[in-house]
């Protein structure tokens, strides 16, 4: 691994050092923003509790104005201190995270979903990832608070998978709105997918006795890719792992 002109370039499977892992964390914690390699496409991370780090997000990515913007977590416990898990979702989380699929799950909390719905353009539910990015983890499990993962694109609305490009992207896009936060950059040589993740909601518990239910009704798919939709009830009216471990 080297750091070459404030550029963090990693190998496939490769994390960051301590030191870069401080720094990225630094500048994030500061409102800054952070070039990441994601497991689909380069994605800008940032802290979604600090104003100044979304308006900066918003002023990179014009189309995050009126989108919901999804978040990274870099385990799973950390994941449920912010959202409600139906056994639905545990079965998906048990069979596809990390990995491509973006939940979309009802925030915890009346503090932080005030917070969250103002911050992510929502209204009570978040689109959450257990990322396959060893370095979107690694800076959310050091921060040990979720991340942005908002994906990088040309105007065409083609999500950008080269480093070269996203970098010049944004800063192009931070000059023009004259945006002068902070910016940390992180290049990997490979992208896993290359498919945009799958977004999903289990619409409500679903259980194998009960087969009154039409099994197309158990998860809403809001956006097609890497994980098929009949995958995903396939697994949802499966018994799971945990399943047989909560229930031995």
């Amino acid at each position: 691994m080297s750091n070459t002109r404030g550029i963090v370039q990693l190998t496939r499977g490769e994390s960051l050092s301590c030191g870069d892992l401080k720094q990225a964390a630094f500048t994030l914690r500061n409102g800054g923003i952070a070039i990441v390699p994601s497991d689909t496409c380069y994605a800008l991370a940032a802290l979604p509790f600090l104003r100044n780090s979304m308006i900066c997000i918003v002023s990179v990515l014009p189309g995050k104005v009126a989108e919901p913007i999804p978040l990274v977590f870099g385990s799973i416990p950390l994941v449920e201190r912010y959202v409600k898990l139906t056994l639905g979702d545990e079965r998906l989380i048990d069979r596809y995270w990390p990995g491509p699929l973006t939940l979309v799950c009802e925030i915890n909390g009346a503090h932080e979903k005030h917070q969250l719905q103002d911050m992510l353009h929502t209204a009570g539910t978040i689109g959450v990832r257990h990322s396959d990015s060893l370095v979107e983890r690694q800076l959310s499990d050091h921060l040990q608070r979720p991340i942005t993962t908002c994906a990088i694109r040309y105007d065409s609305g083609e999500p950008v998978r080269t480093f070269d490009d996203a970098l010049s992207i944004v800063r192009a896009r931070m000059q023009e709105a004259k945006n002068r936060s902070a910016l940390f950059s992180i290049s990997l040589g490979h992208i896993p997918y290359q498919d945009i993740s799958t977004v999903a909601a289990v619409q409500r518990a679903v259980f194998p006795s009960d087969m009154s239910r039409d099994p197309d009704d158990s998860v809403f798919v809001f956006r097609n890719g890497a994980i098929e939709p009949k995958d995903l009830k396939r697994t949802v009216r499966e018994l799971s792992a945990s399943d047989w471990i909560d229930w031995t």
